[in-house]
């Protein structure tokens, strides 16, 4: 059992060029998630509006779209682009499930107990 104490090699600044900058993950999670229309009752999608810091608001379509405004607002490389739009794509969803949660929670049906 020496692998808990095997020493990791040091990191040096230039050697992780995959990392999020710090500014750009508080950007995103700072981001306004908004929704218009209600959910397409065929596939569940919404269609949905994010306005980070730096970027301005545009409408999320796809990740490959997010990567690119992430690029050239923050000026990073592409794959750091990639990995922020899924980073954006998950906070989006996490927000826009609660918006759907928050919206339909007193919808439930009521007791059969209060009406005996």
């Amino acid at each position: 059992m020496i692998w808990p104490f095997r020493r990791k090699p040091a990191v040096v600044a230039g050697d992780t060029p995959h990392r999020l900058p710090a500014e750009l993950v508080a950007a995103i999670e700072t981001a306004t998630i908004t929704t218009r229309g209600e959910p397409d009752p065929e596939d569940g999608s919404v269609r949905t509006i994010v306005k980070v810091a730096g970027m301005g608001p545009f409408v999320l379509d796809g990740l490959d779209d997010a990567a690119k405004r992430i690029e050239t607002a923050f000026e990073v490389r592409p794959e750091v682009a990639q990995k922020a739009a899924k980073l954006l794509a998950s906070v989006a969803a996490r927000e826009v499930r609660d918006m759907i949660r928050a919206r339909h929670a007193g919808a439930g049906a009521r007791p059969w107990v209060f009406d005996w």
